[in-house]
């Protein structure tokens, strides 16, 4: 686990330490936006690795993140695959398929809380609080992997949109654009 991890993590910890009657909800739906923050971020910072990309590109690859509405977050394991080689089932060190399992079941929750209807589960504190763990063991173990792999956790404050000194890595992210740019690697996620 990383410090960067644990940092981003503290606000969840905050809400359910708290006595606010919506802190289940609460600290779930923040953890889902941490998760997916984290994965777009991991992509951003394997993009900028491109030789295509300088420091001058950086709003750039924002605004192409920003511009595309329908980003989800299979997409963004995806991206991460295609750019990297390295496979969420290998970065989450053998527990992809039980983590996974977890995430899909949180997501129809996520879609249901976040369009403000019932999920018709009856779900207590402690279902949503167990629902928080998957999705942060899941980050947690994407944060170290990532550290180790490609050299950026998702969650570090110095920034995703920075070049690594990996040559490897921009060798892995050019050959997955295949001689395309950047920006339509990001219109087709």
């Amino acid at each position: 686990m990383t410090k960067a991890y644990e940092a981003e993590f503290a606000t969840v910890d905050l809400l359910l330490r708290s006595e606010y009657e919506t802190r289940g909800v609460d600290a779930f739906c923040l953890s889902w936006i941490k998760y997916e923050r984290q994965l777009r971020r991991i992509v951003a910072f394997l993009l900028y690795q491109s030789d295509q990309l300088t420091s001058a590109d950086a709003a750039a690859l924002r605004n192409a993140f920003l511009d595309n509405n329908g980003i989800a977050h299979g997409d963004m394991r995806s991206a991460i695959f295609r750019l990297s080689g390295h496979s969420t089932t290998n970065l989450l060190d053998g527990e992809y398929r039980r983590l996974k399992t977890s995430l899909d079941h949180s997501y129809k929750i996520r879609q249901k809380l976040l369009h403000g209807q019932q999920s018709g589960q009856s779900l207590s504190r402690s279902d949503l609080v167990s629902r928080i763990d998957g999705i942060r063991e899941w980050c947690s173990r994407m944060s170290a992997s990532c550290e180790r792999e490609i050299g950026y956790d998702g969650f570090a404050r110095a920034g995703s949109l920075r070049k690594a000194t990996r040559p490897e890595l921009a060798e892995s992210v050019d050959a997955a654009l295949n001689g395309g740019s950047w920006e339509a690697f990001v219109k087709a996620l």
